[in-house]
């Protein structure tokens, strides 16, 4: 599976615009990997596993190396049509831009953080946000093995086969098998 690349024009990331049905709009969802070793050949393994974890959903993956990355693109994302996936030291910086963001929010966080001291801190740091009025979930996990089913329980499935289904003629036949 190859990667989109960071040089995507941001009508890439944003919503479709056109009413025809496009190969990007049949895509369901996009997560966003804010990490700064994504493209190392050493993190193969979590790549393979994070790419996997989206593309089985029908997702696509966009790999940023730095929140500041994130942070230019953010604002022509998909508002709650993506996921946001990085590690305790890009959470923070990521977490930040958005709150400067009035819209286009990621419907939900998860940060990877494999050393349970670590998880603890950013577990602890991330309880704190609603109070600041950062409304949106994060999940910290251990492994990257628990990715898939964190957004497979997630709304972006059902949010995506919505936003598929409005693009697509009205009299088109269409049927989604959703999770109740």
């Amino acid at each position: 599976d190859e990667l989109e690349a960071e040089a995507l024009s941001t009508d890439e990331l944003a919503e479709p615009r056109s009413a025809a049905p496009t190969t990007k709009s049949r895509v369901a969802f996009r997560a966003v990997w804010c990490f700064e070793r994504c493209y190392k050949e050493e993190e193969e393994p979590l790549r393979n596993t994070i790419t996997h974890a989206v593309t089985s959903l029908g997702g696509s993956l966009f790999c940023f190396k730095k929140a500041k990355t994130f942070e230019a693109r953010a604002p022509h994302m998909r508002p709650q049509g993506y996921a946001l996936i990085t590690d305790g030291r890009e959470v923070r910086p990521c977490v930040q831009a958005l709150v400067a963001l009035p819209q286009n929010h990621p419907a939900l966080i998860i940060v990877i953080s494999e050393q349970p001291k670590h998880a603890d801190r950013v577990a602890r740091w991330a309880e704190g946000l609603p109070a600041e009025g950062f409304n949106v979930p994060v999940f910290v996990v251990r492994s990257a093995a628990e990715v898939r089913g964190i957004l497979a329980d997630s709304p972006l499935p059902r949010y995506s086969a919505t936003v598929a289904a409005a693009s697509q003629p009205a009299a088109a036949p269409f049927s989604f098998n959703l999770k109740a």
